[in-house]
């Protein structure tokens, strides 16, 4: 029972992580596909335009 739990508990907090990271590289803009997006067909909605102020 208790290695049950510790275990849940490990998978639980590297979801959390990888989330958290996810959520980060987002917001700073960064690509998770690791390409460039040239020849993208979807590039429009992973970078949409930036509007302006």
């Amino acid at each position: 029972m208790l290695a049950t739990i510790v275990i849940s508990l490990l998978l639980f907090a590297a979801v959390v992580a990888i989330l958290m990271k996810m959520s980060r590289d987002r917001r700073e803009g960064k690509s998770s596909c690791g390409c460039g997006c040239g020849s993208c067909s979807a590039s429009s909605s992973c970078h949409p335009p930036k509007k302006d102020k």
